[in-house]
């Protein structure tokens, strides 16, 4: 249970899971704050940050270590754990950093036909 009912709105609505839109947009949701090229995607993230350290004459300032930190060695949990119901919260919440930063939503993780799952953006 999230301690809100169970439906995941209280863990949506904490700030802790914010959609990136309301860092990069003002609260108009149309202004842009971040220019669309200091806007970097984590599947890209070494090479992006590399170019944006560099276009503000920092090259070198911040080193991004070598290697992932966070990845677990014994994953049991994927994506395709995720209920249907799980999926559909996310993709409802998220809606519109799926769409501004070029990532496909998917119904479900199942291999036949739908959306394919990627962790890539589509250059949006």
């Amino acid at each position: 249970r999230d301690g809100a009912g169970g439906d995941g709105s209280f863990i949506l609505g904490s700030k802790h899971l914010m959609p990136q839109v309301e860092y990069v947009f003002e609260s108009d949701g149309k202004t842009r704050v971040v220019p669309e090229e200091n806007t970097l995607h984590f599947e890209n993230l070494a090479i992006e940050f590399q170019k944006l350290m560099a276009r503000y004459s920092m090259d070198g300032w911040v080193q991004l270590p070598a290697e992932k930190i966070n990845v677990g060695k014994n994953k049991t949990l994927t994506h395709r754990d995720l209920y249907p119901a799980t999926v559909k919260l996310i993709n409802d919440f998220f809606r519109r950093d799926f769409e501004v930063f070029g990532y496909a939503m998917v119904d479900s993780f199942d291999e036949e036909g739908g959306t394919p799952y990627s962790l890539r953006s589509n250059g949006v």
